[in-house]
């Protein structure tokens, strides 16, 4: 090796001691923390390609639950406001999409048509089924729980027994109050405002 080769090896090596593999290779990113009006604070923090890795959301009372989401966007756990952990998972049966929800000390089945909506869950001691009322924009007005003992009811989309709805995004979970216009509504769990910017990250990366 000639002097001037070994010049420009030792050169590369000084490099890669000083300079931080995250700096070669990119690193996550995150947006500001956002306040509401209600007191809650939320933090986004995005995948090299723009996509959500997780959400943060504190509470005026300074406790916090955050939702973490894989490369693909899908949600693969949850850490609520009193340190409780719920997992989940995806699986494709026969073309109908399933994600098991790991509680501590539980588990729930839940089942999605071709919309991507839920339309049954199976809980360790019953099954319910749900069916959307929605207005003409599409948007989901109420939901109808119906039981496997043939009893039902039909309930607001902020009714508390729909919160796991908030979870797959079916319905807004969380949201901070409107200020005026329906574009400045925000949402504190993988927050819909944020998809068109993670696909324009990734188009024009």
């Amino acid at each position: 090796m000639n002097s001037k080769m070994a010049y420009w090896s030792a050169v590369v090596f000084f490099l890669f001691l000083i300079i931080p593999v995250t700096d070669i290779y990119g690193e996550d990113s995150a947006d500001e923390p956002v306040q509401s009006a209600k007191g809650l604070k939320r933090a986004v923090r995005f995948y090299q390609d723009g996509t959500i890795k997780s959400v943060t959301v504190t509470y005026p009372d300074g406790t916090t639950s955050k939702k973490e989401y894989n490369e693909s966007g899908l949600l693969v756990k949850k850490i609520n406001a009193d340190s409780t952990i719920i997992d989940y998972s995806f699986r494709i049966d026969d073309g109908i999409k399933i994600a098991t929800e790991r509680h501590p000390d539980y588990m729930v089945i839940r089942q999605f048509d071709q919309q991507g909506y839920i339309v049954m869950s199976k809980y360790f001691d019953h099954t319910e089924s749900y069916v959307y009322e929605k207005d003409n924009y599409g948007d989901i007005q109420s939901v109808t729980i119906e039981y496997d003992n043939d009893s039902k009811v039909t309930l607001p989309t902020d009714d508390k027994r729909l919160s796991f709805l908030w979870d797959y995004d079916i319905i807004g979970s969380d949201d901070i109050p409107l200020y005026g216009n329906m574009e400045d509504k925000e949402y504190l769990f993988n927050p819909r405002r944020f998809k068109e910017r993670m696909e324009m990250h990734k188009q024009y990366r």
